[in-house]
């Protein structure tokens, strides 16, 4: 029988082998970071190819939902073909596949499970996190009853916009429950003046949408705009998509701008840009849903000095 001291270096060395898997696991999905390891002959290893069939315990519920990004197991199976590992080794295939991965992000949360929102005494959920209305971070864990003591009586509502997942079993690799935020439902303190006044105006919009036909709106921006030009534009383009018209996005450098080449820090910065705005117009983070989805592109021009993007309201189901 090992000692309670031998169970818990043992259970350390396991903690420390699924970090380390995570981790690597968790790069998979990056397209130049793939193209660097067949640079160094990695995909020719074939011990490195056991160990990537190793990789696939991840697969299992257990384990799949500490994956920041699921789409490691995406190019997890296609490592094991031998034309994808031939396809890595071109120069263009990380910028092209990072392009598209920009264009599926913006459209993630419109595949995600819907779940209704639920208000009040409708939330079943024990204990929730509680979701910080400026910084969007996740706080708690906090119980239902207590909070909704509180709000009692008060202009604001509690709404939860995710369930819970409760976890009931000791996992056998590390050794203990988790304690992941994510596995909790997640709510929101609203204001119920504030809920007023959106609805209103959310049915003022949809009642000019169907008198006035859908349109393609230009929103030009700079790769040096600054923040306050920035929000006032998305700002003004989320209203076009609410009202149902297109959104045409064309981002370009000014007179003068040195050109940024592919691989540099310039280039990732701008490719973060794109992202980061393609999210900003397309997901609405105090409602999360998904408000409209990217059509065409990101389509790079002009030696990667010119970005356009094509954006679409998503119809309401």
């Amino acid at each position: 029988m090992p000692t309670k001291g031998e169970e818990e270096s043992f259970r350390q060395q396991n903690q420390q082998r699924f970090s380390r898997d995570l981790e690597f696991l968790s790069a998979v999905c990056n397209p130049f970071y793939l193209h660097q390891l067949s640079q160094q002959g990695y995909l020719d290893n074939p011990n490195f190819l056991r160990y990537l069939n190793y990789l696939n315990y991840f697969r299992e519920p257990r384990y799949v939902q500490y994956l920041p990004y699921p789409q490691a197991l995406y190019f997890l199976d296609l490592l094991t073909h031998a034309e994808f590992r031939m396809a890595v080794a071109d120069t263009a295939w990380p910028h092209d596949t990072a392009a598209k991965q920009i264009a599926h992000w913006a459209t993630w949360p419109a595949i995600s499970k819907k779940f209704e929102p639920l208000r009040d005494d409708q939330i079943t959920d024990r204990t929730v996190h509680i979701v910080d209305p400026v910084t969007n971070k996740l706080h708690g864990p906090y119980v239902v009853k207590d909070i909704l003591h509180k709000l009692r009586h008060s202009d604001f509502s509690l709404i939860q916009v995710r369930p819970g997942e409760p976890q009931e079993e000791l996992d056998p690799i590390l050794g203990s429950l988790s304690s992941d935020p994510g596995r909790l439902g997640i709510c929101k303190v609203i204001s119920k003046r504030e809920e007023y006044k959106k609805n209103r105006e959310s049915k003022v919009i949809q009642k000019a949408t169907k008198i006035s036909h859908p349109v393609t709106k230009d929103l030009q921006l700079t790769w040096s705009v600054s923040d306050h030009d920035k929000k006032h534009k998305v700002d003004r383009a989320i209203k076009d998509l609410l009202k149902g018209n297109r959104i045409k996005i064309v981002i370009l450098s000014k007179k003068g701008t040195p050109r940024v080449y592919p691989g540099t820090k310039g280039f990732y910065e701008r490719l973060d840009f794109v992202h980061q705005l393609i999210n900003e117009l397309c997901y609405n983070k105090e409602q999360f849903e998904t408000i409209a989805s990217v059509t065409h592109g990101p389509d790079w021009k002009n030696h990667r000095s010119v970005c356009e993007v094509q954006i679409a309201p998503v119809e309401p189901p």
